[in-house]
């Protein structure tokens, strides 16, 4: 049964899974509900549980009536709120799970260094790589209120990307990008909490350098996992994070695409034994 929090004018509405004292905190993809979490608890350890965070706008995760969502949800102000969900916890130290979107805010909250951070286990994490037709979405005045605009009504914006991409003025991937993201294959609904998500989470832009430096002074065990056949998150965003510092034996990559919440991965985790220590 989903539990919310609140605090500042913000609400995050959470699940427990597991009864072990030690927590992990868990964040789910765009679009997902936190029960998809609730896959991992077979993987954990009995002195562990999970609990599982709604993102915002999705579920009853909400954040201030007064936030003018242009603004987007600051680092500061997120790092409070954690903060004051952990202690709500009782829970001075924790691990995070994180797909996709879920996984950006996982790099965030590394980045803060303001925790006690255990072990983190990153699927096809979000954040690797900043898309340049989101840059200018979500990086401009212009851009966001276009952006506002297009999620409502998206005809125009792929007609024109189709014209531009006829006469090759955008790559096939810019092309592809908006028409999965703001295809009218989509619900309105869901075209706007994109509009809604990229917005809140716009100051959310991991320095992975750091972030690898952060993990390896605080002795993090720290383990990626993404799909070879990924269009989404690419294999090879993954595998320029060696050059950063992260271990060879640490990026794992499985046959699969960018859903990632599934039986095979789960079953991958637990027989190679990376989330435990004891890798195979």
């Amino acid at each position: 049964m989903p539990n919310l929090f609140h605090h500042n004018g913000f609400t995050l509405e959470y699940a427990q899974f597991g009864t072990g004292n030690s927590t992990v905190l868990a964040f789910h993809g765009f679009n997902r509900p936190l029960e998809d979490m609730k896959l991992f608890e077979e993987m954990v350890g009995e002195d562990e549980s999970i609990v599982s965070v709604h993102l915002f706008d999705h579920g009853a995760s909400t954040w201030p009536n007064e936030l003018d969502i242009l603004d987007g949800v600051s680092l500061v102000s997120f790092q409070e709120l954690v903060k004051a969900f952990l202690s709500s916890l009782g829970v001075a130290s924790f691990s995070l799970i994180g797909y996709s979107l879920g996984g950006k805010i996982c790099l965030s909250i590394i980045e803060m260094n303001a925790f006690k951070i255990d072990r983190v286990l990153l699927l096809a994490p979000d954040g690797l790589y900043i898309n340049p037709f989101y840059q200018l979405l979500i990086g401009t005045k212009i851009g966001r209120n276009l952006f506002q605009s297009v999620a409502q009504n998206p005809r125009k914006i792929l007609k024109l990307t189709d014209l531009l991409r006829q006469f090759r003025l955008i790559d096939g991937k810019l092309h592809r990008f908006v028409h999965v993201n703001l295809g009218e294959g989509n619900r309105v609904e869901d075209r706007m909490r994109i509009y809604h998500s990229w917005l809140a989470f716009q100051h959310f832009k991991p320095n992975l350098r750091q972030i690898f430096l952060i993990s390896q002074k605080q002795k993090v065990d720290l383990n990626l996992i993404m799909g070879k056949k990924d269009s989404v998150i690419k294999p090879k965003h993954g595998r320029k994070l060696l050059k950063l510092g992260l271990e060879k034996s640490r990026l794992h990559f499985l046959n699969q695409g960018h859903q990632l919440i599934n039986q095979n991965t789960l079953e991958f985790v637990k027989s190679s034994g990376i989330w435990n220590g004891k890798e195979k």
